[in-house]
């Protein structure tokens, strides 16, 4: 399911991702692989998960991600803007409260493509 939304993102080489709710990463390193002149921003507010994220982009040798510890959409100021971005449903969360700013942010004039994923984990 992971490759499957991911494919969905139609994803250039050089596009910035914001990665919201990044959890342990795993959405973030298969991104790396198809960025090599991209940045991906996996942005998590859950200390445990930070710790595991970390952890994993090391085993991995992660190398365009940048990890924002923070509470979205609160951080979504502090990031350039995306191309694209993922996020999923997560804690009752509604996938508008992230959509609407994502969208928002996005870089013109690719536009962004917000892809919830509430199946990844």
């Amino acid at each position: 399911m992971r490759a499957v939304s991911i494919a969905k993102l139609r994803l250039r080489h050089d596009m910035t991702l914001w990665d919201i709710g990044a959890g342990s990463g795993s959405v973030s390193i298969e991104a790396d692989q198809l960025l090599p002149n991209g940045e991906i921003y996996a942005i998590e507010r859950n200390p445990q998960c930070l710790a595991f994220l970390k952890e994993n982009l090391g085993k991995f040798k992660s190398r365009h991600i940048n990890v924002v510890a923070g509470e979205a959409p609160d951080c979504f100021d502090q990031l350039p803007d995306p191309e694209r971005g993922v996020h999923r449903r997560f804690g009752g969360e509604t996938s508008g409260r992230f959509s609407r700013p994502l969208t928002a942010a996005c870089r013109p004039p690719a536009g962004c493509d917000p892809m919830p994923s509430p199946s990844i984990p």
